[in-house]
């Protein structure tokens, strides 16, 4: 008597770690008399998780904003 053959199906993905990192500045005109010193630039990040592996915990480190 022969045992019964049992079918396994295996998938595999393959791990793709992919981050978008958009950033863009408005001016802010502080005392509405037009640009100059002491104005600021406020700045806007958008971090996409595009790739396949769970990303958390992320820091942004811009020296433009330090």
């Amino acid at each position: 008597m022969t045992q019964p053959v049992q079918l396994v199906r295996l998938q595999i993905y393959n791990k793709t770690p992919l981050i978008e990192l958009l950033k863009d500045g408005a001016y802010a005109d502080t005392n509405g008399d037009g640009e100059n010193v002491g104005d600021s630039i406020v700045y806007n990040f958008t971090v996409t998780n595009t790739g396949n592996v769970t990303v958390s915990n992320l820091t942004i480190d811009d020296a433009v904003i330090e």
